[in-house]
């Protein structure tokens, strides 16, 4: 393996630690857009603006890399759980909605960070000391990570998840610099 790999890999488990951030697609249908501004118009013979045209396809085109980045995370981690070997490090991935916010993220969360929060909850509740959750995850996390990179070098079908989830975010970053005509 040459050192270009190694760091590239370091660049793919970060962006899959980051997707947890991206939220989840919600698209709305492109002719959706066009009859609304043909009816708020009045005019059904009037063209609607190129750059809105333009602006409304690139988002459904990055919606749709956003969806497809996240079955490509739920891969990897299928792929990861299938040849872990510590059931601390099972990962579960799933859309949540954070408190106060409407939005819904795609989360994927080791079992140790449950663990530990409910850990310290019940400590809360019936009165006896534990070590906070946040310091048990950060110290229990360097360790998944470097399992995590253990089996990317390991397993194929780990390390071809892993690729696969890092030509996407390649293809949404490229998209996402795209300059949509009209703006």
């Amino acid at each position: 393996m040459c050192i270009g790999q190694g760091r590239r890999i370091a660049v793919v488990l970060a962006f899959i630690g980051a997707v947890a951030c991206l939220p989840a697609a919600y698209a709305e249908p492109a002719g959706a857009v066009n009859a609304g501004n043909q009816a708020q118009n009045g005019d059904s013979n009037q063209q609607e603006p190129t750059e809105e045209v333009s602006v409304e396809a690139h988002k459904l085109k990055l919606n749709r890399l956003r969806i497809e980045i996240n079955k490509a995370v739920d891969r990897f981690y299928a792929a990861f759980n299938k040849v872990n070997t510590e059931p601390e490090y099972e990962t579960r991935c799933g859309d949540e909605r954070r408190e106060n916010s409407y939005i819904v993220h795609h989360v994927c969360t080791p079992r140790f960070v449950n663990d530990a929060h409910e850990q310290e909850t019940k400590g809360f509740f019936y009165g006896y000391a534990t070590i906070p959750a946040a310091d048990l995850i950060y110290l229990r996390g360097r360790t998944y990570k470097k399992r995590l990179e253990e089996l990317i070098h390991v397993d194929p079908q780990v390390r071809q998840a892993a690729a696969e989830f890092d030509a996407l975010t390649q293809q949404f970053a490229a998209v996402s610099r795209e300059k949509v005509k009209g703006s």
